[in-house]
């Protein structure tokens, strides 16, 4: 079973930086000046701003497995469930990042796309309609006042495939920037993720602007394993802390059974909806 490797994890350091449950303030409105003639009253002008925070939201996975078999298996199978829990973990971000689907308060950020309407591209897959398409999209980003300047692709491998194979008129590469695993595209650093989402129109295509986005991240995934816990073996388990349940449990130590915990604290938010530019694409020359 093969896992697409994490996207956020190459772009995370083209985000803004934001410290959990820290203040700042988003600016809504800006002020306006006017030319004053000699003698008149001077204009006054005003701006708005929101107040807003990253809470700290987390992403876990918990596994199980018997002493056991731990012993019976390879030396490092602890260490093969240690990578798969955070392969998982890694999958589920990146599943939520590329995505459009709404927040959930206290316990998922909106998706990157969420609040951003899917441009329609009128490109006809040809290579001059691929850059028209891409044209049209940068300057989407451009005509909001954002400068493209920090901007970079996200596209799918197979998108990114489709442009390192085109060829033009005479034969020579159409975008030599591109290679299968990204690259360079319309002068633009490209990130491929294969949880981009395919329908009839085609696959996702974003452009972002990586300085209007928020970013609150503990810094990798956190690992831990014990054999005193106490498990409820559930991957969809109802019970919380806030409001106790009586709950069947198995222990670890009754069991002879050892617990991997897997878990990573992260937030993002756009700064504004305008921050990302996204469109499905048939961009497949060939």
């Amino acid at each position: 079973f093969l896992r697409a490797s994490s996207v956020l994890g190459q772009i995370s350091n083209r985000f803004r930086q934001l410290p959990f449950d820290t203040n700042v303030l988003v600016q809504g409105t800006g002020g306006v000046g006017k030319w004053t003639g000699e003698g008149q009253a001077k204009p006054l002008t005003q701006w708005t701003y929101t107040n807003t925070k990253l809470a700290p939201l987390k992403v876990a996975a918990i596994a199980a497995a018997t002493k056991e078999t731990l012993m019976r298996a390879s030396i490092a199978a602890d260490t093969l469930l240690r990578d798969e829990l955070s392969r998982a973990v890694n999958a589920a971000i990146d599943t939520t990042f590329v995505s459009a689907s709404a927040a959930v308060t206290n316990t998922s950020p909106a998706g990157i796309r969420n609040g951003t309407a899917a441009m329609t591209l009128t490109g006809d897959g040809s290579v001059e309609g691929i850059r028209c398409d891409a044209a049209a999209m940068l300057k989407a980003l451009a005509s909001n006042n954002l400068s493209v300047a920090g901007s970079f692709w996200i596209m799918s491998e197979t998108t990114a495939i489709d442009l390192s194979a085109a060829v033009n008129t005479m034969g020579n590469l159409a975008f030599p920037g591109m290679t299968p695993t990204g690259g360079t595209f319309m002068g633009l650093p490209v990130f491929t993720s294969q949880y981009l989402p395919t329908d009839s129109n085609g696959t996702v295509v974003m452009l972002i602007k990586g300085d209007e986005v928020f970013l609150g991240d503990e810094g990798g995934v956190q690992l831990a394993m014990s054999d005193q816990a106490s498990l409820v073996m559930d991957d969809s388990p109802a019970h919380n802390s806030v409001t106790p349940t009586a709950t069947t449990v198995v222990s670890m130590f009754q069991t002879n059974s050892v617990a991997f915990l897997a878990e990573r604290f992260m937030n993002w938010q756009k700064r504004r909806s305008t921050a990302v530019v996204w469109a499905n694409a048939n961009w497949n020359p060939c």
